[in-house]
This record gives structure tokens, sequence and C-alpha cells, in this order.
């Protein structure tokens, strides 16, 4: 393979091209990248390069020393890109008189772009004779490899633990088996912001862009080893002697992300553990520690602890359905917000039970202020996938008061008479028994079609059609909240033909009341 080096004193730039190239379709390799020409000379000297890439503003020694001290010492042998901004033309036209093959413009610049101006460079190469460097690992990469040993053995059982410490030996891992080993799982904070920004929606820029980082912080480090786990989340292994050594590594790499990414990292870390055959328990550990994330914020450092036997606070507070009153009550709601804050020992399952209660909120306020209609039912719809992609505990509280907020403002655009309110309240009282329109026009003094379309009007439905809401919201709670059999809960939500009743939830709801039960279920 043709040997690259690249000099770039932008982290996120370098990181950036040496993710989006595809360099081994290019029968290249980058055998080094460093941040200014200094270095740049002394990995020079080491490695002997084919083709090098270099900026031309640097600290310590500029792009153009740099190039003058190549050219004194190899005559030409190596191929010269320069990266460059608009104002640094006066410094390029120096530099193509040092036989600079070609530059390219850091604000305009394109991977395809990039690729033309290598594969130029390629062509050259192969018209001069110059033979193509061997590599003993030219299919792979060695941190790649290191990648792939790791989940053979964690998640695919490919190895023997004896087997995989031969091969970690092979591969020259930074992880000494015989002394203790802590695992830390590093997730990306709202990642999909991160997605917009890049224009990365699979993510691999991305995923490339992050390992080469960790890779450099590890080496600088001189400890443990990153891979990456899922599209958010990234597992490093290390030796200490004590899980508090890590400390000072995490918060070089928050401090890291946050300057060449502007985003922030939330970290999870096992206890320690000795010898290889621990692995999986440190990726168990770190993965759970890691769930602390919802209720202690963004940016935390979470250490692994045991979990209580017993049912925690929370637990207990939840099953017996909390306290209805926060729904309507801005001090209720707060003080609720301060409980859940307060109280610990939370299990990774609660994350779910929290959502889960703030998720049915949602449709009790609105059915508490009898509010109905598509803009309701938009706005609830919105709502519940926000709050289910919460990701700490304040984000969910903030989303919840957006959502009062929202509905008193739709509330008070759509005030009430008297009239239809009282036929609501009425309706919410005898829902059981066989109520109709008739009857409740005598109750406010009203013609039955006069009623008809003020309540169709106000309320955005048919006086049938918010009926049939009332019992049918009755039955969702009754079949989350009880064990009780179908029919029963059928009866008590004031329907009297069980097909008709199944049908009509289906309808209203998307599934069988069966399949209702059990979907909540799985949440919580």
């Amino acid at each position: 393979m043709y040997h690259v080096l690249i000099a770039e004193d932008e982290m996120m730039f370098r990181m950036m091209l040496k993710s989006t190239v595809n360099w081994a379709k290019l029968n290249m390799k980058v055998v080094s990248d460093v941040s200014n020409g200094a270095d740049g000379w002394t990995a020079y000297q080491q490695v002997k390069p084919d083709i090098v890439i270099t900026d031309l503003r640097m600290p310590v020694m500029d792009g153009l020393d740099f190039i003058v001290k190549i050219r004194e010492s190899d005559e030409q042998q190596s191929k010269i890109v320069v990266l460059t901004c608009l104002d640094d033309f006066d410094m390029v036209r120096t530099a193509l008189k040092y036989g600079v093959s070609d530059y390219i413009l850091k604000l305009t610049m394109t991977p395809d772009e990039i690729d033309s101006v290598l594969n130029r460079l390629v062509k050259e190469l192969e018209k001069e004779g110059r033979t193509i460097q061997t590599d003993a690992q030219m299919e792979w990469d060695r941190d790649v490899q290191k990648e792939i040993l790791i989940k053979d053995y964690l998640f695919r059982r490919r190895y023997f633990v004896e087997e995989f410490t031969g091969k970690a030996e092979e591969l020259q891992l930074r992880l000494q088996p015989s002394k203790g080993i802590a695992g830390v799982m590093m997730e990306i904070d709202h990642f999909e912001l991160l997605q917009e920004k890049f224009k990365d929606l699979k993510g691999q820029i991305i995923k490339m862009s992050l390992l080469n980082v960790l890779e450099e912080i590890m080496s600088g480090f001189r400890r443990g080893e990153s891979i990456h786990d899922s599209d958010s989340r990234y597992f490093i292994l290390a030796n200490c002697a004590k899980v508090e050594e890590l400390f000072p590594l995490l918060e070089h790499i928050k401090k890291v992300m946050k300057t060449y990414f502007n985003m922030t990292v939330t970290f999870g870390i096992s206890s320690l553990h000795i010898g290889f055959e621990r692995l999986k328990s440190v990726y168990t550990e770190c993965s759970t520690a890691l769930e602390q994330k919802f209720f202690r914020g963004l940016g935390t450092l979470n250490e692994y602890k045991t979990s209580d036997s017993k049912d925690s606070h929370l637990s207990s507070y939840l099953l017996n359905g909390g306290d209805q009153d926060w729904l309507t009550s801005d001090s209720r709601r707060k003080i609720l917000y301060d409980k859940l804050r307060q109280i610990g020992g939370f299990r990774s399952e609660e994350r779910q039970q929290v959502i889960w209660l703030f998720m049915q909120g949602l449709h009790r306020i609105t059915y508490s202020l009898r509010l109905t209609g598509d803009a309701v039912s938009e706005l609830v719809y919105t709502y519940t996938e926000l709050m289910a992609k919460s990701e700490t505990l304040e984000e969910l509280f903030a989303f919840f008061e957006a959502f009062v907020e929202e509905i008193h403002r739709l509330r008070s655009r759509n005030q009430m008479s008297k009239e239809v309110s009282r036929v609501m309240e009425w309706m919410e009282e005898h829902y059981k028994e066989s109520v109709d329109l008739h009857q409740a026009a005598e109750k406010v003094n009203l013609s039955y079609n006069h009623l008809s379309m003020l309540f169709k009007k106000e309320a955005g439905i048919s006086f049938s059609d918010y009926l049939q809401q009332i019992r049918i919201e009755k039955a969702k709670e009754l079949l989350l909240k009880s064990d009780k059999k179908l029919y029963d809960i059928m009866e008590e939500a004031g329907f009297t033909d069980q097909s008709y009743f199944s049908r009509l939830f289906k309808k209203v709801v998307g599934v069988r009341p069966s399949e209702f039960k059990k979907s909540w279920a799985k949440e919580v």
C-alpha cells in the first residue's frame, strides 16, 4: 500500500479527512497523522511516506517550513498535497515552487475532489515505477482487527480466554489481564443532532472520526483500547489499580468532544475486575451504570453499583399510581418533580416506568380538561413521541410542561359554554349508563338540535363520539391498572356488547384490548 502522512492542526478536520476517504480502495494507508509541522517532520523521517497531505498554517512549525525540509531530504520523491484557505494563496504560490503536486481548499473540499486528487497521484506513482510498500496487514488495519477480536470474544463466543489472550498479545492490545481492568461505556448525548451536523444519517463518518479521536487520546494516555459498540455508544477498556484513576482520562475525552465536536458525552463505569475472563461482566456493568444517565443528567460520570434487592421508593410510588393531583396543578407537579429527583436506588427498568407515568399523564390531562379534536390528538401524539425519546428526567419534565402550556393555550382559544361543560361533566359521571343526547338536552334546557350543533362546534366531535371516547379511556385505564377479565372491564366502561367493544377499541386505539395491555406491560 502507498503510505500517507497527514499534518493538520485542527483535530476535527484531521479526523474527518482520515474517515471520509476510502484509503483501502485507493491502495493507500494513513501511517501517521500529526498536528504540526515539527511532529510531521519527525514522523516523516520514521515512516518515509509516499504522499504527504499538509495544512499550511500550523503551530510550532508551519506547513511551508515542513515542505522545505521534505524537499531538502527526499529530492521530490514524496507527493505533496496542500490544504489551504482562501487567504493563504501567497503561501500556496511559494509552496508550488517546491514541487507541490496539488492544493485543496478546505472550506469547499468534497470527498469526490479528494478522491480525484489522490487517484491522480496514484497514477503518477505507478508511472514513475514506484513499488507499493508491503504491509503485513494490507486487508485490515490493526485497530479494526482489535475491535473484531474484542467483539468476537464478548458477543460471538468465538474464543476461549486462552485463545483471546494469545490474539491480544499478537495485536498488542494495551491491556494486561493480570492487572485490574475497568470498562467505560461512552454515549453521545443527543446523537441525532451530531448526525444532522455531519449530514451522516448512517453514522459511518461519525464512527470513524470518533474512533480516531479516542485512539489518539488512548495512545496519549498510554492505556486501554476503545471500540464502537452501537450507533451512539463506544466501549473503552483500560487497566487501573482503582476506578478513580480513569477520571482524568474521561474528563479529557469530555473536553475534546466539546471542543472539537461541540457535543457532550455521558459515561457508565464498571467496577474493577482481574483477568480477561471477566470482560463480559465489565461490559454488562458499565452498560448498566450508563442507565443512570436518565436520572443524573447529560455529561455525567456514573459508576456501577450493585442494585438493592428491595423495591426502591420509586417503584412503590409508581405502582400505586402516583399522585393524580399533579396533572392539573402546577404546585403539585413541582412536588412530584422534586420527589423524583430525590428518590435514590433507581433500577434500570424504572426509566420506562417514569416515562409511562408521564405518557399516561398526557391522556389524563386532556381528559380531565375535557379537550377533544384533531388538534389535541396531534398534540398528544407529538409529545408522546418526544417523551419516549427523552434522554434525561429533566428533558421529560420540560416536554410535559411544554405540553401543559400548549394545552392551556389551546383551551383558552376554545372556551366552552356552560351548557356543553355541564353536559360533559354529566357524561363523565353517568358514562356506565345508557345516556343519550335527548337526556343531555333536558339537563341543560336546550333543544336536541341546538345542543347537537353546539356540542360538535365546541368539542370538535359529536356527542356519541365523545361518549365513546370517555368509555374507551376508562377501559384503557382499567386494562392497565387491574387484572380483571375483559368482560368485566367492558361492563365497567359502559359497554354491553363484547364484540362491538373489541372492534371499537381497535378502531380508536389501533390494537385490540388484550394487545394493548401486553404492549404496555412490555414497556413497563
